[in-house]
């Protein structure tokens, strides 16, 4: 049989691996049959033996592999890539003026740095087989995820930072030209933001509003807390969960979260002022009465902060139009009454008072006998208030024309106190009182619970909206609210695996109905979903922690992906 000198004579092409990859590539592909320790002694293949050293501190030891991932491997990087755009150059120069020394020596820099790449990686190699480890390198990968590179790899997101950091590992390969180190770093870069945007995606990240209601004590599943695809491995988990703890009576106690909802919600319908209730019991009837207090001093405060002010053209023109809407579709009788309330309670509350029913609009504007202070006008608003109240109780036949009435006479009143109102105070109580009336409501619908409400109650008292507290435009108060608080702690499971989702992925992992048994799925899917919900879990209970764990890890991203774009062939050496 030939010797391992013979065949390094007959194949030459192999001058740039080792004895050792030499003789266990001939052994896999044409000696197979022979025992490996037969086959090495019979081509007179002899090894020296690992010394402790070796094992230890050696060019194939972890932490020499390691170093390679934290330090030599970004730089080695750095360096090709210099080498192949001063090659590159000289590659152009040659073209535009011919070979010479010049053009020579900048295309040998180039071939110089990727032969250093080539070398230091066949070394390293040589060096894991002859203490034998073969195969991925996690210390290497270790070392990427610790480097000092980390700190200098730029990108606002974890994509672009994956894609940049990915091009810090070397290409391996010999004579490399300009253009294959560049595909190589373009596939680098792509593998790379493609590992960055699944990273991004199943760290947690909280849904809009989840945080507040976690501060305030809500016990939310960390599926209920979370958005996107970590939020939908979460829910899946916890939906799963669920079914079994219905057979054995250990179901989430529901009024927990609502709870805290209420809570939250006050101080939501509050924030218009910024004003804010102190939880002091869990009852809710007793939150939604401090948010009543509240939002009503602010109305004192708004109006205190109002002097003299004159009446104006917009408030005397609407009035003047409700009039003629009243005379044409009341009663005289009635038409008459609501005139003389309109005089009394409104037009007599300007100072002096000379207007006289039903003439409530004479007179001219800006005129020194239309004058009104603030606790006027803070008089005006309580009497329209408390008529719209009755009216909306009321049974009698003409009870729904008189409340549109009113209602047009808040809505100008509104409008002229926001023009008079140069702070926007009102404007504010206002949108708080109304807030507060849905919130109310919807304690008063959760009267079995002590008041405190669940997100689909809030969001059924706010869908009854009244022109009495919105003045007929734009979404009902809190609406849009109790949607988002919907999406966090509402009821939705649809995007939660279901039974038949769990056969699908059975029959596609090959094993038909059985194949969730497969332990290649139980084992990737189960350890991603432990992870991912561990996060979650940690978001909940300990975000500054999580916060400073996500921070670190969007930092190392790139880097991580690094692991994915490694070229090293066992079988070759590189």
């Amino acid at each position: 049989m030939a010797t391992i000198a013979d065949i390094r004579k007959q194949f030459p092409q192999y001058a740039d691996i080792s004895d050792e990859q030499l003789a266990k590539g001939f052994h896999t592909k044409y000696y197979s049959d022979i025992p490996y320790d037969a086959f090495k002694a019979q081509i007179g293949f002899t090894q020296e033996p690992v010394t402790a050293t070796e094992q230890m501190v050696g060019l194939g030891s972890p932490i020499a592999r390691v170093a390679k991932g934290a330090i030599a491997n970004p730089l080695l990087a750095i360096n090709q890539a210099g080498g192949a755009v001063i090659s590159g150059a000289g590659q152009l120069l040659e073209k535009a003026t011919g070979p010479n020394v010049v053009t020579g020596f900048l295309q040998d820099v180039g071939k110089s740095s990727s032969n250093v790449v080539n070398q230091y990686e066949q070394a390293t190699q040589q060096a894991r087989q002859r203490i034998g480890s073969e195969g991925f390198d996690f210390y290497e990968l270790g070392g990427a995820l610790v480097s000092p590179a980390n700190r200098f790899v730029p990108g606002a997101t974890p994509v672009t930072q994956a894609a940049v950091a990915s091009t810090l590992n070397p290409v391996v390969g010999q004579n490399l030209t300009p253009f294959e180190i560049a595909k190589a770093k373009t596939e680098q870069a792509t593998i790379g933001a493609l590992f960055g945007k699944t990273f991004e995606q199943v760290v947690p990240a909280f849904k809009e509003g989840a945080r507040k209601l976690l501060d305030a004590g809500a016990e939310l599943q960390p599926g209920q807390a979370f958005a996107g695809p970590a939020g939908s491995i979460m829910r899946t988990a916890e939906s799963l969960r669920d079914t079994l703890y219905k057979f054995v009576g250990k179901e989430t106690d529901p009024d927990k979260i609502n709870k805290a909802f209420t809570y939250v919600t006050v101080n939501e319908a509050l924030a218009p002022v910024g004003k804010s209730i102190s939880k002091a019991s869990d009852d809710g009837f007793a939150l939604v009465k401090q948010g009543l207090t509240l939002a009503r001093s602010a109305y004192d405060e708004a109006f205190n902060k109002i002097k003299t002010v004159g009446i104006d053209d917009g408030f005397l023109n609407g009035l003047k139009g409700i009039q003629a809407e009243a005379k044409s579709s009341l009663e005289p009788k009635e038409y008459t009454k609501f005139m003389r309330e309109l005089s009394n309670n409104i037009g007599k509350r300007f100072n002096p008072a000379t207007i006289d029913t039903p003439q409530i609009t004479q007179g001219g504007p800006g005129s020194p006998a239309y004058n009104i202070d603030g606790q006027g006008l803070h008089n005006i608003k309580k009497f329209l208030q408390a008529r719209l109240e009755n009216l909306r109780n009321s049974t009698e036949e003409l009870g729904a024309t008189r409340k549109d009435l009113y209602d047009k006479v808040m809505e100008q009143f509104k409008e002229y106190t926001y023009r008079v109102d140069p702070t926007g105070a009102i404007k504010a109580a206002d949108t708080t009182y109304a807030n507060i009336y849905r919130v109310a409501g919807a304690s008063k619908s959760a009267a079995k619970n002590s008041g405190n409400f669940s997100p689909e109650q809030l969001a059924s008292a706010a869908a009854s909206q009244s022109t009495t507290l919105t003045g007929g435009t734009g979404s009902a108060p809190l609406q849009q609210y109790a949607k988002q608080a919907l999406k966090i702690i509402g009821k939705d499971k649809s995007d939660a695996i279901g039974a038949s989702d769990l056969k699908n992925i059975g029959v596609a992992s090959g094993l038909g109905y059985t194949g969730l048994l497969n332990p290649t799925v139980l084992a990737v899917g189960g350890l991603f979903g432990l992870t991912t919900e561990a996060l979650g879990y940690l978001a909940v209970k300990n975000p500054a922690l999580y916060q400073k764990f996500r921070d670190e890890a969007m930092k190392n991203t790139g880097l991580l992906s690094r692991g994915l774009t490694s070229e090293y062939d066992p079988n070759t050496g590189r």
